[in-house]
């Protein structure tokens, strides 16, 4: 099991960053157990607050399971609710723990490229390697989602070459520039062979992950990539 999503890095506004830090264990404890190498995060995915404590019903997480709102208005409600002046602070304090016991279980942790959860970081990899450093682990880097990337606009190519030695993990998928699908990999307007090339021409070692359930759509299109860049490669087009 190479990877897996580690959802809501902060705690439901209200609660202190180090509430987090019992479940984070536990959750680390179930990854050792099924063997993940890497969990990928949000930078800003905060938890789902208690029903019970709302003072107004129905609440932000109820109206989305309504489909009243968007779940892009909805994590818009809760970083206003926890505080945006907070999200950063915060995430530092969960972040150095989060990476810490990650060590102890031989666990490396990545951070998604352009989430909506806080696009004023996540849309730029500067940002997200400044937020990197400051938490001061050798064990975290980047996940480049590249259907996200290329959703908002992003040169996925300049992300790759941006994101350096902190590229640690991909998440691929497809879509045509308008809505996130998550198609396979080649049904949409992602050029792949720049992707590859890029990532070729960087020195890339991991995995390639698609975060798409059409294997056989992807392995079939992934192969045919790879073979039209070694073709490039040998004609010498690169």
């Amino acid at each position: 099991m190479p990877s897996a999503h580690f959802l809501h890095i902060l705690p439901e506004p209200g609660c202190a960053p180090e509430s987090m830090f019992i479940p984070h264990e536990k959750l680390l404890d179930m990854a050792q157990f099924l063997g993940a190498k890497r969990l990928t995060t949000h930078i800003g995915m905060i938890s789902v607050p208690t029903a019970a404590k709302a003072k107004e019903r129905p609440t932000p997480a109820e109206k989305l399971e309504n489909k009243e709102i968007t779940y892009y208005e909805y994590v818009d409600i809760l970083r206003e609710v926890y505080g945006e002046n907070k999200i950063i602070p915060d995430s530092l304090i969960v972040y150095k723990h989060l990476a810490k016991e990650a060590t102890k279980r031989g666990i490396d942790i990545t951070i998604e490229t352009a989430c909506c959860e806080l696009y004023s970081v996540n849309l730029k990899p500067e940002l997200i390697i400044d937020f990197i450093r400051q938490v001061g682990a050798d064990n975290i880097g980047i996940c480049i989602d590249a259907g996200h990337c290329h959703l908002n606009g992003l040169d996925i190519t300049e992300v790759i070459r941006k994101c350096g030695s902190y590229f640690l993990e991909t998440h691929f998928h497809d879509n045509f520039g308008i809505k996130d699908r998550h198609n396979p990999v080649g049904i949409g307007t992602i050029n792949w062979l720049e992707v590859i090339k890029t990532m070729n021409e960087v020195g890339y070692q991991g995995e390639v992950i698609f975060e798409q359930g059409d294997y056989v759509t992807n392995h079939s299109n992934w192969m045919l990539f790879i073979a039209q860049v070694e073709k490039d490669l040998q004609e010498g087009i690169i």
